[in-house]
């Protein structure tokens, strides 16, 4: 080979490198990562869906009590204990194995298709999702409310037991059937009033799914 082909050839093994690592510099310069789009948030035909059942509710709430991840063994025993009213200890493998069939072949699999949590099948395990925060009004115990039936109640008795009185002539007579129905229509009106602002001041949903 000539002097001059062999200067071209070195030339150009020398060159090759260069060349090589400005096309992987554009590369990595071209490969900019999409931001991740955020998961659409659940309807409510899901969210009820998944709160309908009451052993998805239990599934839930463990989960939330324990934040984290958890064995479907564990969760399939504590509800188990929970159905059958009975301590986790004292369950039976009957018992047990029931629950844990339901969760592993319906209920986990449609949670996971609804995206509520991440079930694993092959290992076991499950995980909330961040698209559960969506369940938590409706997972929320009783909103403690006012037993206004009774005030009710004792509003239509009085007006009932006075009016007996009127009839019987047993009553004050300034007590007419024209003042009894004034006092109760009176009364229901008041009560009716505080009713309303009592079911307006009320910030969880009306509807608890708490089993």
């Amino acid at each position: 080979m000539s002097s001059i082909g062999q200067a071209t050839k070195e030339a150009l093994e020398d060159a090759t490198p260069s060349v090589d690592s400005e096309t992987s510099e554009i590369e990595d310069e071209t490969l900019v990562e999409e931001p991740a789009e955020p998961a659409p948030d659940l309807s409510v035909d899901v969210i009820f869906e998944v709160l309908k059942n009451e052993r998805r509710r239990r599934v839930i709430q463990y989960l939330q009590a324990n934040d984290g991840p958890a064995e479907l063994g564990t969760v399939a025993e504590h509800i188990a204990a929970l159905e059958n009213d009975k301590e986790e200890s004292a369950i039976s493998y009957d018992e047990r194995k029931r629950v844990y069939v339901g969760l592993y072949q319906c209920h986990l699999p449609k949670m996971d298709d609804m995206g509520v949590i991440d079930f694993n099948r092959a290992r076991g395990r499950m995980e909330l999702t961040d698209q559960a925060r969506h369940l938590n009004p409706y997972l929320q115990g009783p909103v403690s409310r006012r037993p206004w039936y009774h005030y009710y109640g004792v509003i239509v008795l009085g007006g009932l037991g006075m009016y007996a009185a009127v009839l019987a002539q047993i009553a004050p007579s300034i007590l007419t059937p024209q003042v009894v129905l004034g006092g109760v229509l009176a009364a229901t009106a008041v009560c009716t009033v505080f009713h309303s602002l009592d079911e307006t001041a009320q910030d969880a949903p009306d509807l608890s799914l708490q089993s």
